[in-house]
């Protein structure tokens, strides 16, 4: 079965320090052809790397789908995508199914995920997809505790 790789992310630096490419490289390394190996490189937060990756899925025609990262952005990743099945369901096929594929996660990103994702949801009950980011009271809620996260557990 021909699998199709799809690395969704900024690409913010040069590619020789870029995360996406680093990925890139990494599933290079692993013998993944790079023909197999697709890029969405405009997103810059995770409902853009939903909504442009679900838009590049359903142009590729993929219909099963596993999504590599860390355990709460898979939360919000699968917050994110029953939205889009409710508000945008021009994006995601009936038979289109997704696994969950856990990387490891640290202490940190997991409490940044958990801010995270109660954000998403508050923005999600109050005004749906296009809420997310907007709601400046819940905006303003994650920067604060981002911040004392931030203070508590510098960089590891």
């Amino acid at each position: 079965k021909n699998q199709i790789y799809l690395i969704s992310g900024i690409v913010d630096k040069p590619e020789e320090t870029s995360e996406v490419y680093a990925i890139k490289r990494r599933l290079e390394g692993y013998g993944v052809d790079s023909k197999n190996i697709q890029i969405e490189e405009k997103s810059m937060n995770t409902l853009e790397n939903v909504l442009f990756s679900l838009e590049k899925l359903k142009e590729m025609g993929a219909h099963d789908v596993g999504i590599a990262s860390y355990p709460t952005h898979l939360d919000r990743f699968e917050d994110l995508i029953k939205a889009v099945k409710k508000e945008r369901p021009e994006l995601i096929d009936k038979d289109f199914r997704i696994h969950r594929l856990e990387t490891s996660e640290s202490l940190k990103q997991r409490l940044y995920g958990l801010i995270h994702r109660e954000v998403y949801r508050y923005e999600l009950k109050h005004g749906g997809l296009k809420a997310v980011g907007k709601i400046e009271k819940a905006q303003r809620w994650k920067r604060r505790a981002t911040k004392e996260l931030n203070k508590l557990l510098p960089e590891e």
